[in-house]
């Protein structure tokens, strides 16, 4: 909606709140838009309290989103012997190749002077910069034959896996396409490395996976693919090892959203005064996966994530210091969590002893057997522990089936839950018995809390620790 100029009512009509701080100010905005006030005179409203946003954190918001945008120049250290040891003269693919972190991994890769480089993409994307002596070639990863022949062609001796559908917001919308994508297609590719003999596989997975249950297609989906990865690297010869990625600033959706909002003055809608996020840099993310392709070892998921990813950021001050460094207009509306965005963090992703110590990408159960690299100071790897996977299993051969038969999103949804949950209790029957011993008493005691998270999903996430521990007792 564009910003009209027509003059508003009095703000005390409209929000009693104190209109001198920011917490105020939010509580104005966020009753406004819940109130029954015509679209256009709600705009008006919104447009003067987000002048008094502005006045009262100007120079917090303009200092938060300066710290974002500077996030794309940081980098990792690299074990360059390592890897000059592991890709000189070597035969490399990476899936999504055209991506933005792809293409940052390619010109990294070539340093390394291997012996041959080939993109595999869909070819909806394009090279951000086209390398020389890199080949791109046309493969959806969702073709299993047509990608077997190409794998087999090539025959490479690493591969680095980025192809995925990563937008959370589409995955809802396009449940199939995310499925049969990060799910069937890292599958695909298993099978194709598995028939090539190649020997080494390098995964991009994210941060969303740390949550023990999710709703949202997109986590659920790479949730799947790091059991899918762990169980392959215990029955075949692929040593296959990941890095979780956060928030890349490069190519931002939310820097690219807010620059045509503002320049179109039209309203900014933000989830929530409230949220953060942690971020990194496309080049940080290309570098942990070149450290997770030299930092492996048989058997065995090895998961790497950078520990120290800054302090987080608040993306209403982003949006508010976009306005100040753009000389914007436009108001800023909070709309509340849409569907692919955990509104409520479950109470267990992080260890208070340990959350300061290890990075946010790895949650409390994780960081039992988390170490530092010994390649990169920098970076945390734990290996990927689950146990028996043959109900998840059967499930994700259930979803496939329902992908391929192109069911109502709603079902996908709806099987991709009884998915996650058979996975949640292979990874507790993984988890030491004092951990889970651990788990369950605090479950227990945040449940009889008056206070406690009335989220079914956390709810049941807690009873499967309490069902766990009486069987342990």
């Amino acid at each position: 909606m564009v910003i009209t100029e027509a003059q508003p009512k009095p703000l005390d009509l409209i929000c009693p709140d104190e209109l001198t701080t920011r917490d105020g100010i939010v509580n104005a905005m966020q009753n406004l838009v819940s109130s029954d006030m015509s679209g256009e005179e709600q705009i008006d409203h919104l447009k003067n309290l987000t002048e008094r946003l502005i006045a009262v954190t100007g120079d917090v918001a303009v200092d938060e989103y300066d710290r974002y945008s500077k996030t794309s120049e940081r980098g990792l250290q690299l074990p360059h012997q390592k890897l000059f040891e592991q890709l000189e003269d070597k035969s490399v693919i990476v899936t999504g190749g055209t991506g933005l972190i792809g293409s940052k991994l390619i010109p990294l890769i070539k340093g390394y002077n291997p012996r041959r480089i080939v993109s595999l993409s869909r070819g909806i994307t394009t090279p951000m910069e086209q390398i020389e002596g890199v080949e791109y070639h046309n493969v959806d990863i969702r073709n299993a034959d047509k990608l077997k022949v190409s794998i087999d062609t090539i025959s490479p001796d690493v591969v680095y896996h980025l192809a995925a559908q990563r937008l959370p917001d589409l995955a809802e919308t396009e449940v199939n396409r995310t499925v049969t994508t990060n799910v069937d297609g890292t599958k695909n590719i298993i099978d194709a490395l598995t028939n090539a003999g190649v020997d080494q596989l390098i995964y991009a997975s994210t941060g969303k996976t740390l949550r023990p249950f999710s709703p949202d297609v997109y986590a659920a989906s790479k949730q799947f693919t790091e059991a899918i990865l762990a169980q392959a690297s215990s029955e075949s010869p692929i040593q296959i090892s990941a890095g979780r990625f956060t928030h890349v600033v490069d190519g931002s959706n939310i820097i690219r959203k807010l620059a045509s909002w503002i320049e179109n003055g039209e309203v900014i809608d933000i989830h929530d005064p409230n949220s953060v996020m942690y971020v990194q840099s496309a080049r940080e993310a290309a570098m942990l996966l070149l450290i997770a392709g030299v930092d492996k070892k048989p058997d065995v998921l090895n998961i790497h994530a950078i520990r120290d990813l800054g302090y987080h950021i608040n993306t209403a001050n982003v949006a508010i210091g976009a306005l100040i460094k753009m000389g914007g207009k436009s108001p800023i509306r909070f709309t509340g969590y849409s569907s692919g965005y955990e509104e409520e963090a479950y109470h267990g992703l992080f260890h208070p002893r340990t959350s300061l110590d290890i990075s946010p990408l790895i949650n409390q159960h994780e960081a039992e057997a988390a170490k530092p690299s010994v390649l990169c100071e920098e970076v945390d790897v734990f290996p990927f522990q689950v146990g028996d996977l043959s109900v998840f299993n059967e499930y994700v051969e259930l979803l496939k089936e329902a992908c391929n038969n192109d069911m109502d999103s709603g079902f996908i949804k709806e099987l991709m839950a009884e998915v996650s949950w058979a996975l949640w209790d292979a990874k507790i029957d993984a988890m030491p018995p004092l951990a889970v011993l651990k788990a369950a008493k605090k479950a227990a005691n945040i449940r009889s809390h008056p206070i406690a998270s009335t989220n079914k999903h956390h709810f049941r996430t807690d009873q499967a620790f309490i069902d766990k521990a009486i069987l342990l007792s």
